[in-house]
């Protein structure tokens, strides 16, 4: 009978007692080349790939600014940065006070670089500006001057829990960015949200807590606007989801057609 397959060495063939020995099945090579059961070089072959891949991913998200942790997608062409500079809990009006301070976290312009990941072509590239009571983001292109080595490559953002009620055009002057948290704020209208589709990079938005949300169709109008997301409030979106949202944008145009007809 066959042991549980639970134990599966990664680097060397499995041990003998996995494979029947009433019915020897036909066997591959393993990288320790050794014969090995074709079931069992199957999952042995996909868990190599999956430690593989694992490895790749950890390498790409050190590469985009630590990708996990920023939100940035593995594999972009961002380069070798430190960490997002924390500007949250600040109690800041406007984006122009987090001149005089210092980030929690991160490496600012012109500070210290001996923190930085070795080897760092830029301090960061990724902000967070959280948790303060913004109202509107004038000034943030004099702030990341200030704070960044290149604003342009600006990948990701995190404005949540402020007082916005409007997506100023200074963000849209960064179209590298991956990534922006909204979540949160006062935004009340599609027409705000919608100005965002101007940033062909962007992949992962959120905009929950924020009275858009109320909205109907939501969930199927931003995406279908903003068509280069994969993540809407941390909620991927799948193939059934666009699916829908391709249903949703016909019926929708065709109402509007029959509309403009009677009017």
């Amino acid at each position: 009978s066959l042991v549980p397959r639970f134990y599966l060495p990664t680097r060397h063939a499995l041990p003998p007692t996995l494979v029947s020995k009433r019915h020897p099945p036909a066997s591959v090579v393993s990288s320790g080349g050794t014969p090995v059961a074709t079931s069992d070089a199957s999952c042995l072959l996909t868990i190599q790939a999956g430690h593989r891949r694992r490895a790749l991913l950890s390498a790409r998200s050190v590469q985009c600014g630590m990708g996990r942790r920023t939100g940035i997608t593995p594999g972009t062409s961002c380069p070798l940065a430190g960490f997002p500079l924390d500007y949250s809990y600040k109690d800041m009006h406007e984006v122009a006070g987090f001149l005089k301070e210092r980030p929690f976290a991160g490496v600012a312009k012109g500070a210290d670089r001996a923190a930085l990941p070795k080897g760092s072509e830029l301090n960061a590239c990724g902000v967070k500006l959280s948790n303060n009571r913004l109202t509107t983001l004038h000034g943030l292109a004099e702030f990341l001057e200030a704070v960044l080595d290149d604003p342009s490559e600006l990948r990701w953002i995190d404005l949540s829990h402020n007082q916005l009620t409007a997506v100023d055009a200074e963000l849209l002057n960064y179209p590298k960015l991956s990534c922006v948290y909204l979540h949160g704020n006062q935004i009340s209208s599609f027409k705000e949200v919608d100005k965002l589709a101007s940033l062909e990079s962007l992949t992962k938005l959120t905009a929950h807590g924020n009275p858009v949300e109320e909205l109907s169709h939501y969930r199927l109008h931003v995406p279908c606007t903003i068509s280069t997301l994969r993540s809407l409030d941390f909620i991927g979106i799948t193939k059934l989801d666009r699916d829908k949202m391709d249903m949703w944008d016909r019926s929708h145009k065709a109402a509007r057609e029959r509309w403009l007809q009677t009017h």
